[in-house]
């Protein structure tokens, strides 16, 4: 009967670490799953073609406001069924270029896609969504 040793009694010796997965690495997918199933602080990871593909995290400073517009715009979007209709555009393009847009006088941005809807800038970025669902329902009457 032979002995068999495992990592964390071997006698003299650390325990062995799994090498961290590395985005742009090649790795086996059997060999993908025993590094990912060991990192429980990588949150999204994919082996795409025997490539590794690791997203950066993203903080809740950047994904509180971007939630608070995602509510927004679904908000107004289920009041409003004539938007369905409309393409599903993020970027304002005139002749081929972007263009930033400018708040009015009110610090507001008024939707093109969306006629009617307009976005209170400060307290989108102050992620006051209290205000920005009262800028809503003005903009639904």
């Amino acid at each position: 009967m032979a002995a068999v040793e495992t990592k964390s009694s071997a006698v003299g010796r650390l325990p062995m670490s799994p090498l961290p997965l590395e985005n742009g690495e090649c790795l086996h997918s059997r060999e993908f799953l025993r590094r990912y199933d060991r990192m429980p602080e990588v949150k999204k990871a994919e082996l795409i073609e025997g490539i590794v593909y690791i997203g950066s995290p993203v903080s809740v400073h950047h994904a509180k406001p971007d939630g608070v517009i995602q509510a927004w715009l679904g908000a107004y979007a289920s009041r409003h069924p004539e938007t369905e209709a409309l393409p599903n555009t993020t970027v304002i393009l005139e002749d081929d270029e972007y263009t930033p847009q400018q708040p009015d006088a009110q610090g507001r941005l008024h939707s093109r896609a969306f006629p009617g809807l307009q976005l209170p800038v400060a307290d989108v970025l102050a992620c006051d969504t209290a205000k920005v669902l009262a800028a809503l329902k003005e903009s639904s009457t």
